[in-house]
């Protein structure tokens, strides 16, 4: 798990990929690889749901990833309406919105992995 701290030198590393990728190739394909990562992840996690289509996993991955994109900026810049806490509480309702009817009841989605990067989603298992 990462301190504070380095959760802001992370995300402040991850705001300086997106603004040089523009202008970068090499920049631009490894912040294509860590997209395409991360919604992989999160598409496995919500593959087993039965979304209406086969896409309906890769599309909430996409839509939940830009999501905490940018509740990730409010956060690594110190935006003063949108805690940490704030964060993880309007994601944690987008995904209980999005996924809730599609969800088993007795274990809906509570928390994000820990770190700046961990676009995952973590059942409560008790």
């Amino acid at each position: 798990m990462f301190s504070a701290e380095q959760n802001a030198q992370l995300w402040a590393l991850w705001l300086e990929t997106w603004s040089q990728a523009p202008r970068h190739p090499q920049v631009a394909e490894v912040r294509a690889q860590q997209d395409t990562r991360w919604r992989s992840m999160i598409a496995g996690i919500v593959g087993d749901l039965p979304f209406d289509d086969a896409s309906g996993a890769w599309r909430f991955a996409v839509s939940f990833g830009a999501l905490l994109d940018g509740l990730a900026i409010q956060v690594a810049l110190l935006d003063t309406a949108v805690s940490p806490e704030a964060a993880r509480d309007i994601a944690m309702s987008y995904a209980n919105t999005v996924l809730g009817w599609l969800a088993q009841p007795d274990r809906p989605v509570t928390s994000l992995a820990p770190g700046p990067c961990a676009h995952v989603l973590v059942r409560d298992e008790t």
